[in-house]
């Protein structure tokens, strides 16, 4: 599709379109990530391995920025992993990075989907498609499972730190309500 519209000179479509397929397409990988983790949870050197290259990804193409629902998953999954092999001081990183993200969101200093510079035609594709403006979770269910994630029993090891306590303690503080 991309090549037709190159050749019959529709060129702003054809941004569209290839911003839109590569968006997907990072989306994808991404979940699928999540998914691999969880199918080799007890290999914890590839899963460390699936993380340095996620990294890489949401680093270079900005997804925390893009779409940061997406990366708080993989943050979390993450931080699972990690309390299942006993690393508590990666599992609390990770965890760290799953709550600060969302608090990001929650205050309003990133939006649930939006542009950046590099793949700057997405908020195009957002308004003409149902997800603008209409993400499967309002704020304050966002909030709700946030605070519900302090009390799951993945993260018993981590309960004690003081890290995760002062987490907690931050995110409770900002009773967020909508």
């Amino acid at each position: 599709l991309l090549s037709a519209y190159i050749e019959m000179g529709q060129l702003e479509k054809g941004d569209d379109f290839a911003q839109v397929t590569m968006y997907l397409h990072l989306i994808c990988l991404l979940s699928e990530a999540c998914k691999f983790l969880v199918l080799h949870k007890e290999n914890l050197k590839k899963c460390e391995e699936t993380k340095w290259r996620m990294e890489e990804i949401v680093r270079i193409y900005n997804l925390e920025e893009i779409n940061f629902h997406f990366v708080t998953l993989f943050y979390y999954q993450m931080a699972e992993i990690y309390c299942y092999h006993g690393e508590r001081a990666n599992a609390l990183e990770q965890f760290e990075k799953y709550v600060n993200l969302i608090v990001r969101f929650l205050r309003g200093e990133i939006e649930y989907l939006q542009n950046d510079s590099y793949l700057d035609r997405l908020n195009v594709w957002f308004k003409k498609s149902l997800l603008d403006g209409n993400f499967s979770r309002e704020k304050g269910t966002v909030y709700y499972t946030l605070l519900m994630a302090f009390e799951t029993s993945q993260f018993e090891l981590l309960k004690e730190e003081e890290a995760f306590i002062n987490l907690r303690k931050k995110v409770k503080e900002m009773k967020f309500s909508e």
